[in-house]
Order: C-alpha cells, then sequence, then structure tokens
C-alpha cells in the first residue's frame, strides 16, 4: 500500500465500507483505460490501487471484517478479492486466503438486477450463489428471484439491498424467495449471518 496525499482524484461512481467504517474500497471515473479500484485503510492512512484487469465494475462490497472485496462488473462477473489484491477464485467458500489459510465462510448471495412488478412492488433476481456456501446448501441457486429479507419489501437499488442483506454474524435474516428449480415457487429460509458477509 502507499500512503496518500492530497493528490488530485477526479472522484469516485461507487464505493462501500466494512461494518466499522474502518475500510472503505471505491470504483472511481474513468481516466485513462478502466476506472481504478482502490481499497482506504483509515486506521493506517493507506490506500491501495488494484491492478485494471476486472472490467468496467458496477459495484464494490467490502467485507464487515474489512478483509475481503467483491467486484461485480457490467457483464455481471463477479470477482472476491483479498486486500492485497489478490484475486480467490472460483466463488468458492471452501477457497484458502492467500496468506494465512484462514477459512472464506459466508453465506454468499450475489444480488443482481432489480425488477419492478406488477402490483408496483421489486424483486431482486439472484445473479450468483458461491459454491459450498449455507445459502447454496439451503437451496437457494442462481436465478431464484428475492421477495423480501426479513420482512421488508425490496427496495429499488442494489445498495440499499445490500444493507438489508448486510449485518452482525451471528443474526438471523429471513429470506422469502420464488425457486427457480421449482418452477418459482414461493419458499421461505431462515439464516444465520456467518464471520464475513452476505452479498
Amino acid at each position: 500500500m502507499h500512503s496518500w496525499s492530497a493528490g488530485t482524484y477526479i472522484g469516485h461512481r461507487y464505493y462501500n465500507s466494512s461494518l466499522d467504517g474502518s475500510t472503505i474500497a471505491t470504483i472511481g471515473f474513468f481516466t485513462m483505460g478502466q476506472p481504478p479500484l482502490r481499497f482506504w485503510d483509515l486506521s493506517t492512512q493507506q490506500v491501495k490501487q488494484f491492478k485494471n484487469n476486472f472490467g468496467y465494475l458496477r459495484q464494490v462490497l467490502v467485507s464487515p471484517n474489512g478483509k475481503y472485496i467483491l467486484t461485480i462488473s457490467t457483464d455481471l462477473v463477479t470477482k472476491l478479492w483479498d486486500t492485497s489484491g489478490n484475486l480467490l477464485y472460483p466463488l468458492d467458500v471452501d477457497a484458502k486466503h492467500s496468506s494465512n489459510q484462514e477459512e472464506v465462510s459466508m453465506l454468499a448471495i450475489v444480488p443482481g438486477s432489480i425488477k419492478k412488478t406488477i402490483s408496483g412492488s421489486y424483486e431482486v433476481h439472484i445473479l450468483d450463489v458461491f459454491q459450498n456456501s449455507t445459502a447454496m446448501k439451503a437451496g437457494l441457486r442462481s436465478g431464484d428471484v428475492i421477495e423480501a429479507i426479513d420482512g421488508q419489501e425490496i427496495p429499488n437499488n442494489l445498495s440499499d439491498v445490500f444493507k438489508l442483506l448486510m449485518g452482525e454474524p451471528g443474526t438471523p435474516v429471513k429470506i422469502n424467495f420464488m425457486s427457480s428449480e421449482r418452477g418459482f415457487e414461493r419458499q421461505e429460509k431462515q439464516f444465520l449471518e456467518k464471520n464475513l458477509f452476505m452479498i
């Protein structure tokens, strides 16, 4: 990482922070080539710019503990990184952290597009579910449609959806969804937040 200074930044299109706000990931505007992805550590006043090999990004998320970053590109490719810029692949909760072999454990739902229903409410389509995650073991799959989170209707933007999904580890979260594998039959599942993040 490099210490930041009062250098000139054009700005940031998107940002997300850890649960305590001490670490932040940002997606910048186009300058030359692809927009920069930066990771800010407010406790050490350091910033790291990741290599621009991830395409045009539409969303960035930081795990509540500040150790992992998830990016979603406009072509709906999801990638999980550690804070040193190492790509953790595939999207598997049993993958090992590159530096300390810490197990990555999470509920691991990646929301995709939000659509308005005929009734005027909103629903969010699941873009991806991590392999070996509690979400996958419970039956959630790519293509399923979430209708409510903890009894609350789906908001009309992904940032607010992420806020509903993320919470303190050990706290329960209830998801009402339509199963794509069961002809979009309505189901309800309750999960406990895992030790990293629920996406």
